[in-house]
């Protein structure tokens, strides 16, 4: 019995320990799901960092936009401010224009003209008169010129 006592004993040794090492396989086995879980968990939120890193970037791009935007809104403000400043300058002045600035003296101007036309004027009668005189001087010397006989040797005639 000695035999069968130790194999007894060694049976129930063995389960034990077939025991134990199934609960150990069982314990890794759920260190290994929950490890799983935890990466699956890790991986997961990495992705969701790479989402935010491009997130960050966007706002970065929208923060240099907003800047720039700012900057081009103050000069649209600077330019409007410099056309509104025009534009009183130019309201004052089409205000200080009056008639008599535009048209000046007119009804000195309209006597100076009045005046002028009761001056004598240039008269072309004599200058006339002298023209058509001396138009028939050069017809005269003409006719005077014609009636000649032209000189043997082909003499050219003096002009007069």
């Amino acid at each position: 019995m000695d035999a069968t006592r130790l194999q007894a004993e060694l049976q129930t040794l063995i389960a034990g320990e077939i025991r134990k090492v199934a609960d150990s396989q069982q314990s890794l086995s759920d260190q290994f799901t929950a490890l799983n879980a935890k990466i699956d968990s890790i991986e997961a939120k990495t992705a969701d960092f790479a989402v935010a890193g491009q997130v960050t970037a966007i706002a970065d791009e929208i923060a240099d936009e907003i800047a720039a935007s700012g900057k081009r809104l103050d000069a649209v403000q600077a330019t409007v401010a410099s056309l509104e400043a025009r534009i009183d300058d130019t309201s004052h002045k089409l205000q200080d224009l009056t008639p008599d600035k535009l048209l000046g003296d007119l009804p000195g101007r309209l006597d100076k003209l009045e005046q002028q036309g009761k001056e004598p004027g240039f008269d072309p009668q004599p200058l006339t008169e002298s023209i058509q005189a001396l138009q028939q001087e050069v017809e005269e010397l003409r006719k005077k010129g014609s009636n000649k006989p032209q000189a043997a040797g082909g003499k050219a005639r003096k002009k007069a």
